[in-house]
């Protein structure tokens, strides 16, 4: 190790940018396979640091450049073999407010601020994991004319997940500007889906849902504790936009099914509006519904209508059906007194 005076001399060439007083240590080489520094502790049970950089200034505890513009090596590399961080980043100080624990700034053109890679293929582990006991945010991204993050990965695992053990949302996108998606989803470079501010979602290939019908929410007329899935309904003519069990046969004011597991449910209210109160009516589609055998048994392809029997269905007698009376056709045959089958619901 050199002595500090020949060590200012050394500095006399080296740019003015960090260097315009004299440090209070330093050491340098000029040899191909020497480290300008070195500390190590050879004690095995000694838990203590061999590098500590420390201030009671306004400065930092630590700093290091590379000069050489051409020098790919890292500025700073940490490794560690044993069961510890390699690094471990804290703020202590209770006022602090918009300082980070850690910043990572890049003048390049292309090259990354951080970088942060699991060189060993059966790792399990993260590359980087970020946590917080208080209320913000464990990672905070941003971007000015860039991406605010980037997640890529060649294996089978999700390139970014998200999760949570509390009550709030894993995931939450939210969009500021004047004009633009919330979201999009590329294959490679070409826009498959996208979600616009206004929350309409465009989908290139169509949407595939798990229900197999489209309903409705609505309204009942009479206590909601009354109903259930299944049961044939019309429209009231108590209320507006409400509707109850059919009463009667061969009712002109069929409207639907209470619906058991709808696959699209549309609503006139907001997405985050609570429709505990309403039932969801199916319209069209496959529906299990309600049936009684007062038409007599069912057959597949028979078309159904109201009965007498309050929110049942029953077998059409094709002499008496008139427009605007089908509830759809029976998808299953039926020979009991009441039960339920599915129902291709369109009603004519």
């Amino acid at each position: 190790m050199k002595s500090s005076i020949s060590c200012i001399i050394i500095l006399l060439s080296l740019p003015c940018i960090v260097f315009c007083q004299v440090p209070h240590f330093m050491s340098t080489t000029n040899a191909l396979n020497e480290y300008a520094g070195f500390f190590s502790i050879t004690n095995a049970s000694s838990s203590q640091r061999s590098l500590v950089g420390a201030t009671i200034g306004t400065g930092g505890a630590g700093y290091f450049e590379i000069f050489n513009s051409t020098n790919t090596s890292d500025a700073l590399y940490v490794k560690t073999n044993g069961l510890g961080s390699a690094g471990i980043f804290e703020i202590d100080n209770l006022l602090s407010v918009n300082e980070a624990a850690i910043q990572a700034k890049t003048n390049s053109d292309f090259g990354p601020a951080g970088s942060f890679r699991i060189f060993n293929s059966l790792s399990c582990g993260s590359a980087v994991q970020a946590s917080t006991n208080g209320k913000g945010d464990a990672v905070a991204g941003f971007g000015g004319s860039g991406r605010g993050g980037y997640f890529t990965t060649s294996s089978d695992e999700p390139a970014l997940e998200a999760f949570t053990l509390g009550t709030g949302s894993a995931f939450t996108a939210r969009h500021k500007g004047s004009s633009g998606s919330i979201a999009v989803f590329k294959d490679d470079q070409t826009p498959v889906a996208r979600i616009d501010k206004a929350g309409v979602g465009y989908f290139n290939g169509g949407t595939q849902n798990s229900g197999a019908d489209l309903a409705e929410a609505f309204d009942v007329w009479g206590e909601l504790k009354t109903y259930e899935p299944g049961d044939v309904l019309v429209i009231s003519q108590e209320q507006d936009r409400t509707v109850e069990k059919s009463m009667s046969s061969y009712s002109n004011l069929i409207a639907g099914v209470y619906a058991t597991k709808p696959g699209v449910l549309l609503t006139e209210e907001n997405i985050d509006t609570d429709l505990s109160d309403k039932v969801p009516m199916g319209i069209v589609g496959v529906i299990p519904t309600k049936i009684c055998n007062e038409g007599g048994p069912i057959n597949r392809g028979d078309m159904l209508v109201t009965a007498s029997l309050p929110g049942y269905a029953m077998k059409a007698d094709l002499q008496k059906v008139e427009v605007g009376q089908v509830l759809g056709k029976a998808l299953e045959n039926f020979s009991g007194q009441t039960g339920k089958i599915k129902v291709l619901v369109s009603i004519w």
